[in-house]
Order: C-alpha cells, then sequence, then structure tokens
C-alpha cells in the first residue's frame, strides 16, 4: 500500500473520532459523506435544522452543510460559554430594572443611522428611510451618521480606537450604538434597510421586536427567532437595552475579536433564558403575518400589490435592484417611484431630542 494513501485514509479516521463526540446523531451522514457507507440516508436525517432553499442542493452538498454548521456551531457554544461568565455579574445587576419599565411613549425617537451619510447612501437605504419617515406618526425620526452620531451617544474612548483599527467592524460598532442610544431615550432603533408599510402608533408594552413567522436561522446555536435585534423598540432605561450595553463595552473591554455576528443576539438570548419576567415578554409578542424577506426575494419581479403589502420587510443594501423588466414596473421599481427620499423636508421636520 501506497504510505500516502495510509496516511490519507489515517487522518479520515481521525477527522472521523474527532467529531463523534458531538456528531452521535448525525453520524450517518458523515459516514455518507466518506463513502463508508452505501445505504441511502433518509431524507429526515440528511438535514434537520437548516431551512429548505428556495434551490434545492444535492443530498451530498446538504450532508457537506450539515456537518459545517454543527462543526461551527461547537465552536461558537465553547466560545460564549467562557465569554457568558463574564456577563453573569452584569445581569443580576441590571435584571432589577425590568419591574419598574414603562410603555414606549408615542413621541419617543426612532434611530437609523448610514454612517458615510444619507446623501452616500444606497438607492434602497434612501427609500427604507423615506418609507419609515412617512409612517412615524409622532415619533421624531433620527438619521445618523459619523458627523452627528457623537451629538447623541458618547462611547468609550476604546470602542472608537477599536473600531478606527478594524478590529470592530461596523456590524458590531452598530450593536454598541443601538443599544446605547435605546438605553440613553428609548424610543426604536430600525435597521436602514427595513421597508415598513405600517403606522408606527402608540403601544401599551414596553418591548417591541419582530418575530419572524418563518425563522430563516435554525441551524444557528442561539437564533431561534423569538426578536430581531435589527427592529426594536424599548422603554427609555429599559432593562434589556442597558444589560445589552454593558455586556458590549464590557466584551470590547476585554476582547480585541468578536467571536461571533450574532453576539448580541447571543445577549439576549440569555436575558429571554435567565430573567423569567423577560421571557413571558418574548413568549406573549406576537409573529409577523408574513415573512419579512419575502419582498425581498420578489423585488425584481413584475408589480403585484400583494407582494409590497407586508407590514415590515427587511432588504439588502447589496444586490441587484431593477425598476423595470421588460418596460413593466417592477414591486422595487414601485416603491422607489413611491418613497423619494427629500432630505429637505427631513430637515424642515427634525425635532432635537
Amino acid at each position: 500500500m501506497n504510505k500516502y494513501n495510509y496516511r490519507f485514509k489515517l487522518l479520515k479516521y481521525i477527522f472521523v473520532l474527532s467529531f463523534m463526540l458531538f456528531l452521535s446523531q448525525n453520524f450517518s451522514s458523515v459516514l455518507y459523506l466518506l463513502r463508508l457507507g452505501h445505504k441511502p440516508i433518509p431524507k429526515q436525517h440528511i438535514i434537520e435544522n437548516i431551512e429548505k432553499p428556495l434551490i434545492q442542493d444535492s443530498p451530498d452538498v446538504k450532508i457537506i452543510k450539515d456537518v459545517q454548521s454543527i462543526a461551527i456551531n461547537g465552536k461558537r457554544r465553547k466560545s460564549w460559554k467562557n465569554v457568558r461568565r463574564d456577563f453573569v455579574h452584569l445581569l443580576h445587576k441590571y435584571k432589577y430594572l425590568i419591574n419598574n419599565e414603562k410603555t414606549i411613549l408615542e413621541d419617543s425617537p426612532i434611530f437609523m443611522m448610514w454612517y458615510q451619510g444619507i446623501k452616500k447612501a444606497p438607492r434602497v437605504v434612501k427609500m427604507c428611510f423615506q418609507s419609515v419617515f412617512v409612517n412615524r406618526e409622532k415619533h421624531p425620526l433620527i438619521l445618523l451618521d459619523k458627523h452627528n452620531l457623537r451629538r447623541y451617544l458618547k462611547l468609550p474612548s476604546y470602542i472608537y480606537h477599536k473600531f478606527r483599527r478594524g478590529r470592530i467592524g461596523y456590524a458590531a460598532f452598530s450593536d454598541i450604538v443601538r443599544t446605547g442610544l435605546l438605553t440613553r431615550y428609548g424610543g426604536y432603533w430600525i435597521d436602514a434597510t427595513y421597508y415598513i408599510n405600517t403606522k408606527l402608533k402608540k403601544v401599551d408594552t414596553n418591548f417591541v421586536s419582530i418575530k419572524p413567522r418563518h425563522c430563516f436561522m435554525r441551524w444557528h446555536p442561539f437564533i431561534k427567532c423569538l426578536f430581531s435585534i435589527n427592529y426594536l423598540g424599548v422603554a427609555k432605561n429599559s432593562f434589556i437595552a442597558n444589560f445589552s450595553f454593558a455586556c458590549l463595552l464590557f466584551y470590547w473591554r476585554k476582547y480585541n475579536r468578536i467571536i461571533d455576528y450574532f453576539l448580541l443576539d447571543y445577549i439576549f438570548d440569555l436575558a429571554y433564558r435567565k430573567v423569567p419576567k423577560f421571557h413571558r415578554i418574548i413568549k406573549r409578542h406576537p409573529r409577523t403575518t408574513c415573512g419579512i424577506f419575502a419582498l425581498h426575494r420578489k423585488k425584481n419581479r413584475l408589480y403585484n400589490p400583494g407582494a409590497v403589502s407586508c407590514a415590515y420587510n427587511k432588504l439588502k443594501k447589496r444586490g441587484k435592484y431593477i425598476s423595470y423588466k421588460n418596460g413593466q414596473l417592477t414591486n422595487i421599481g414601485y416603491l422607489f417611484g413611491k418613497y423619494k427620499f427629500n432630505y429637505q423636508n427631513y430637515i424642515n421636520s427634525h425635532k432635537k431630542i
């Protein structure tokens, strides 16, 4: 036997054994992947935790995705276990605040941010800004960028230092900003790519978020689609905003690299599991009637009123947006025409907080 073939086979078996500790229920998939088994694997065992894609993959590709996601999840759980110990004392420090929370005020601010400035924002972002501006009711809309952010929120110098050096990315910086603003002012944080098709009226609760009807992150160890940090509404000085902001500041003071893109979701999940009252608030929160990504999938199709009728729609800043197809208006083309952002109108209606 060629010694190189022997080493290669040995490495394959070492790989299998190293994963046996946490792949017991998926071990048949690994055997199939390594061509050590010959019987077809039942469909329900091939992939259980990944949402069915729009374009079906072959069974082999599905198995590879399943194995990769489980391996990544194992690393995430281990990293989160270490970080979680740092957050326990902060949880006990701030959880008393949930007993004194009031409802979200009808004139509380709405915060949206495009760090480079609204004039440099893509067309889809300007359309989303305008949709929120039209439906804001009595809420003042605050558009944040790198020029006016410090006017509303003061952050420790080490946050800006790590942000400038690239250790804190734009997404992680946005998490710090949103929790800091909601801690100080209360109100709403809405991501810059949310198209809103409903009036933001007064609510009789201290927490608002989007609970999607269809969970698009079932494979993730912590994301259960019980809330969406890209759309948050809280009362001023709320428990979850204070706790999350304190956790993020503590984390970035101690570490120079983020363990996961969804770190803020991890923090929310910790509060959901450990604070019974917050758990009940999340459980009572209703799910949306339609998928928040449905419009994004249909954006370039011919205009259909039903496709743009959902109340909350999450789009993406990147991608190809086609206004006309074969001379006919598309869904996104209709929205571009309906919601044309006028910066002067925003300035005229701007209220200081």
